[in-house]
């Protein structure tokens, strides 16, 4: 009967080393247990006061993979294993130590981006969610290149195969790529928003969506317009939803042979009428020039809404209410015409 003792050896180790390793495991998978319980109880007490502990309670979830796989790998210092197996434990270990480090980074950056935002008043959904989708990918990338290179791949001639075929994409998508740029300008520099009502080369109407490659406008006919970001940045873009109020500047022409002291009561009379409608500011009104057919008084007042609706109701109500005093008051308007005299 064989004598089993401490130094008995059981698939390449001894028992004792055997012992070692448990004792070791479970010393380390306490330590393990008990950092992550402090960080637990420090998270969720603190959490909601600092961003920082904030992340500090993500750090723990990303990292509970790492406090598993610790254990393991130390208990495997205290064991003969093959070169092959403690290579791929080496190899697990770094998988998931980049695994943990991404999803940080990306807690980091978010966060950054956020309190950023917040200070600077700026806190629009597209531009946040844009941003993030950057950070991401960048961010996995560049964990997808560590693990490959990591695991022995070559990533330099992979890189150098992505530069070469990027630059042939990059000649075959010139327009597309501006498209691109241009969409990240507009969201940091912010010409206009969703729902704002804009004119670009000639197209007025209200901004749908912001996207990779175009902007879609709703024209005043309810058809949908898509202009592409490069013309939406070259273009002149004017922003009605900026401006609190609408200027109206009307040319009134009346006929040469209209009396003096009818023509000296235009301006208080269209004062007068412009006041009445509600919802409009008086600016002027003047005997502008004499024109070849006709006196031209020049009239301009605010229509106190930005919205066009409200704009043009309020403006025919201004135009209804001339012409009724006017005709009135024997005013009459001029047209082109031309006299000519034989002799």
């Amino acid at each position: 009967m064989t004598n089993i003792t401490l130094d008995t050896v059981i698939f390449g180790n001894t028992i004792y080393s055997y012992l070692k390793a448990v004792a070791t495991f479970a010393v380390i998978f306490m330590l393990c247990y008990l950092l992550l319980t402090i960080l637990k109880f420090i998270g969720r007490r603190l959490s909601q006061k600092h961003p920082v502990f904030a992340l500090i309670f993500s750090a723990k979830a990303h990292f509970k993979p790492i406090f598993i796989y610790l254990p393991f790998y130390v208990t495997s210092q205290y064991l003969q294993i093959p070169p092959q197996a403690h290579i791929w434990l080496v190899r697990i270990g770094v998988f998931i130590l980049v695994l943990g480090v991404a999803r940080l980074a990306l807690d980091i950056f978010k966060a950054i981006i956020d309190e950023y935002l917040k200070r600077n008043g700026n806190q629009n959904p597209l531009m946040i969610a844009s941003i993030n989708k950057v950070i991401t990918v960048g961010v996995w990338i560049s964990a997808i290149l560590f693990v490959l290179n990591n695991i022995g791949f070559d990533t330099t001639s992979l890189l150098t195969g992505l530069g070469i075929g990027g630059m042939a994409v990059a000649l075959a998508a010139q327009t597309i790529l501006s498209d691109l740029f241009n969409y990240f300008t507009i969201l940091f520099d912010k010409p206009f928003n969703i729902g704002d009502i804009v004119n670009v080369n000639g197209i007025t109407g209200t901004v749908k969506t912001i996207g990779l490659k175009g902007t879609r406008i709703e024209n005043e006919n309810g058809d949908e317009v898509i202009i592409s970001n490069t013309d939406m940045t070259k273009g002149v873009v004017r922003n009605f939803h900026v401006m609190e109020r609408r200027r109206s500047i009307s040319l009134l022409g009346l006929k040469y042979d209209t009396p003096v002291d009818k023509l000296q009561t235009v301006p208080q009379l269209l004062a007068e009428i412009v006041n009445s409608v509600e919802g409009t500011t008086f600016v002027r009104a003047f005997f502008k020039e004499f024109a070849d057919s006709s006196l031209n008084i020049e009239l301009t007042y605010f229509v106190e809404s930005n919205a066009y609706g409200v704009f043009a109701e309020r403006t025919h109500a201004v135009n209804m209410k001339i012409l009724q005093e006017f005709n009135k008051r024997g005013l009459e308007f001029a047209f082109p015409s031309r006299t000519i005299y034989t002799i």
